[in-house]
């Protein structure tokens, strides 16, 4: 646990300040290493027997020398204290009282976890602020799961500025309103990748320290988001969002509250929390996997109409499928080509036959075959999905529309085949 009645670097360092040093072994010896442990070492609260104390704690403490006798009365009722307000926490009088995780427990915590770690320090943005860390140990304490927003994994160095407390209005035991204060909650800057990549990263480590979970399986959940978020969609679709991040971030702590309703701690003969065991298995969940999925692009944009149109770049093809693909090109521009003029043909033996005759032709019809210009002949002039590509656009320019978008008369990519990219062809080939 991380609260101090249950933490030995904490109870280690109240001995060294009242200069017990000396019978660190001898408290060791007796299972006395904690303020919970020491706190009932004798039968009788502080002051309440003395003969049961000195036969309890201080013969097998002191023996026969009783020089120190006064400054383990006052550790014993230090723990008393201590073990009576945990107590009043866990029996549900203080719901309100904030738990904070003693400071020579977080930062013995704290050096343990920076020796394993590999690849960066964990100072600077990368040092969890103590509160964020306080809320880790109050999740794994009350084994009550609350959503840690992005928002909330400040760095340490945010707390060090001194900041007014937030003044409010709390309501009393006896049923007053009164004023209260809240301590300043500093807010982290997640307004870029890299700093919301810092921020999580702090999430982490903040988790590792109040030992809820490991650093390595959180860390691992920030990879598969920004795995999510760098992936490039399929044709048609469009780039993970960072909402869609968030959603999926919310919905994966939503499941492990619901997997750890008997509480967030270690079961007994473990060596992972509850929290941590639900955390790898949630991560795997299809509505959270869901979430992380592109969704079908429905705007004209330039990115979303050169992918669908144009083949793939050369450094993501083999050069020897190159020759391939512009011959597969050529051939679909020649039957789109020969389409075109049958049903041009048609169209036009259709109308009235008076319209058809010439002038000195002694009744034969003739038909007005639309070709495509000279120079765009052979060439690409519809897309794979039969839509037309601007003559204009490719032969000199076309004020219409933008490259890459649709004018009245077809798309504005390049007529070359196998080439498709939003650029003219008669300035580029």
């Amino acid at each position: 646990m991380a609260l101090t009645i249950d933490s030995k670097p904490a109870f280690a360092q109240k001995l060294t300040e009242m200069g017990l040093n000396d019978l660190v072994p001898k408290f060791t010896e007796l299972c006395w290493s904690t303020f919970g442990d020491f706190g009932f070492a004798s039968s009788a609260p502080p002051g309440t027997n003395p003969d049961l104390f000195e036969k309890e704690v201080l013969q097998p403490l002191l023996g026969e020398d009783r020089k120190l006798s006064a400054k383990i009365r006052r550790l014993y009722a230090i723990s008393y204290a201590i073990a009576v307000s945990e107590a009043e926490r866990a029996s549900g009088n203080e719901p309100d009282k904030p738990l904070t995780m003693n400071a020579a427990e977080r930062e013995s915590r704290r050096e343990v976890l920076a020796k394993r770690l590999t690849g960066f320090a964990l100072a600077g943005p990368s040092d969890p602020a103590h509160r964020l860390i306080d809320r880790m140990a109050t999740i794994l304490t009350k084994g009550e799961i609350k959503y840690v927003d992005w928002s909330k994994c400040a760095e340490r160095s945010q707390e060090i500025v001194d900041v007014p407390d937030v003044a409010c209005l709390k309501m009393s035991k006896d049923g007053f309103v009164q004023q209260a204060f809240l301590p300043h909650d500093p807010a982290a800057d997640t307004s870029t990748d890299l700093l919301l990549d810092l921020a999580l990263r702090r999430r982490s480590l903040a988790a590792d320290i109040a030992g809820l979970c490991s650093f390595e399986a959180m860390d691992a959940w920030t990879e598969v988001l920004k795995a999510a978020y760098l992936a490039p969609p399929p044709p048609g679709f469009s780039r993970v969002t960072l909402q869609q991040l968030k959603q999926a971030d919310e919905e994966l702590w939503r499941l492990c509250a619901v997997s750890c309703r008997t509480g967030c701690g270690m079961p007994p003969g473990e060596t992972r929390t509850s929290f941590e065991k639900a955390w790898k298995e949630c991560m795997f969940d299809y509505g959270v996997r869901l979430r992380l999925q592109p969704s079908r692009s429905s705007s004209g944009s330039s990115s979303s109409t050169s992918s669908s149109f144009a083949p793939a770049p050369p450094h993501a093809r083999g050069d020897g499928n190159q020759k391939l693909l512009n011959q597969i090109a050529n051939m679909q521009s020649q039957i789109e080509n020969l389409k075109r003029k049958r049903d041009d043909m048609g169209s036009s033996g259709s109308k009235g036959g008076g319209k058809g005759k010439s002038k000195k032709g002694g009744g034969k019809k003739q038909f007005r075959v639309k070709q495509a210009p000279k120079e765009l002949q052979g060439k690409t002039l519809q897309t794979l999905s039969g839509d037309n590509i601007c003559y204009a656009f490719n032969l000199g320019g076309c004020a219409d529309a933008a490259p890459g978008e649709r004018c009245p008369r077809g798309w504005h990519i390049c007529a070359q085949p196998g080439c498709g990219k939003p650029h003219g062809m008669q300035q580029n080939h």
